[in-house]
Parts: C-alpha cells; structure tokens; sequence
C-alpha cells in the first residue's frame, strides 16, 4: 500500500507500517526506497506522510540511507512555508485596500442620499434635523413620521 499512488492508501499503509513494526524490525530495510521517493515527491502531503514515518521508524542503521532526502524536503517545506508568508501578506494588502474602496464608496453613497434626502426634505418644509440623525432608531421612526406627513400634504393638493 506504501508503494499506491492514491494518497489515501499510501497513507493507510504507512499508518499500517508504523504501527506494526517498531524501529528495529528488518521489515523496515524494505521501505527505506519507498520513503526515499516519497520525500522527492512533488505532492507535499506525501512529503509530510513519508516525514511522519522517518520520525517513527527509522533507525541509527538507516539513517544515512534517508538522510539527504530529510534534509531537502524540511528545505522545501521551509520554501513553500516562506512563499505562503509572503502569499498571505499580499493578500491581507490587497484586501486592507479592497476595504477601504468599498468602505469609501459606501460612505460616499450615503452621503449623497443624505443629501439629496435634505433637499427633498427642505423642498416639503420638512424638519432637517430628522434626517441624518446620530441615532438610527430616531432617524427612521421620524422618517416614518414625515413620511406620513408628505403623504397626506399631497393628497390635500398640496
């Protein structure tokens, strides 16, 4: 199952392996040139299952048969890790930015519907200080209010 391309069942047998051979059984000969073309792999998974049993399994007597593949793979795990730093930076930048543009335009927005609201309202005689109001609640129940108002103002003709 060590040798399957299918993550999944490479994964099963390398959990199979480690947890039915201890470190110095002479099955493990045997896997060493699996796990040493699994740390090649460009997949990074398999990379972290072939690591995972490097740490459990192997022994003073192979340890120089996967020594330079631990060491490439930690370089290339450190490398994508670094990549992903730098990914994530530019990311949160360009979402910081993306914030402020839509926070700007809704601001903006509001902003002219306000005033476009106090020029209606100014046009009815209407009160300003309905409009705009620091409390939301205050603002929409006198709105509601006026509204009233209005609709009653042009149904009287006037």
């Amino acid at each position: 199952m060590t040798h399957d391309d299918s993550l999944l069942l490479k994964r099963t047998g390398y959990l199979a392996v480690t947890l039915f051979l201890n470190e110095d059984h002479d099955l493990i000969i045997l896997i060493v040139n699996t796990i040493q073309k699994d740390l090649k792999s460009d997949n990074y998974l398999v990379v972290c299952a072939a690591l995972n049993v490097v740490c459990k399994l192997i022994n003073e007597e192979t340890i120089p048969a996967v020594l330079p593949q631990v060491d490439a793979a930690t370089a290339r795990i450190a490398e994508l890790e670094e990549q992903y730093s730098v990914l994530q930076e530019e990311v949160g930048r360009n979402r910081v930015e993306l914030e402020q543009k839509i926070d700007s335009s809704i601001v903006a927005s509001g902003d002219r519907i306000l005033t476009e609201m106090r020029a209606l309202f100014d046009g009815l005689g209407v009160e300003k200080h309905a409009v705009g109001h620091e409390d939301a609640g205050q603002s929409s129940a006198s709105l509601g209010g006026q509204g009233i108002l209005v609709t009653e103002a042009e149904s009287n003709g006037g």
